[in-house]
């Protein structure tokens, strides 16, 4: 198999997302953080993906195939992102979503061999611009973004092959 040689490799940037929580996850005594199914979720997406060809004369010698297939893979990972325009999808957990964006696109392209995708936390703080005693007010939330990373969540998926 050559598919170490053929790699490609995605960034963008994606806006935040309000249907999203953290929640489901693993408990222990050291779990200081609380479940919500209210939070704001902003990242921006790396991806890494390997393609399984049995040999060179197997890779599609269409032009620009590649340039498609990486358009095409993109879409993939935008729309599991995002779901639906009109109702949107909600996301339990970044993890969550990593593997619902590797899985779909695993089971749409039949020569991806496996995907790698990176998302960091990018925080946002709530900031009180009420007068009310030091109490939030939800209607007039304002976030305010914390630019550093404290974490990244990376995910690999691949095809089981046996031989």
């Amino acid at each position: 198999m050559i598919a170490d040689q053929v790699l490609w490799q995605l960034q963008f940037g994606l806006p935040l997302i309000y249907r999203s929580g953290f929640e489901g996850f693993i408990r222990d005594k050291y779990t200081a953080l609380p479940e919500t199914r209210e939070r704001l979720l902003a990242t921006e997406v790396t991806g890494l993906w390997r393609y399984s060809y049995e040999s060179l004369s197997s890779i599609p010698q269409k032009p620009l195939y590649f340039m498609e297939r990486y358009d095409n893979v993109k879409r993939v990972l935008l729309e599991t992102f995002f779901g639906p325009p009109n109702v949107g999808v909600y996301s339990p957990s970044i993890q969550s979503t990593l593997y619902q964006m590797a899985r779909a696109t695993l089971n749409r392209f039949s020569n991806i061999d496996s995907v790698q995708l990176k998302m960091p936390n990018i925080h946002f703080l709530l900031v009180n611009i009420s007068n009310t005693g030091g109490q939030i007010v939800k209607k007039e939330a304002v976030h305010l973004v914390f630019n550093v990373r404290f974490d990244c969540i990376s995910f690999c998926l691949s095809h089981c092959h046996h031989r």
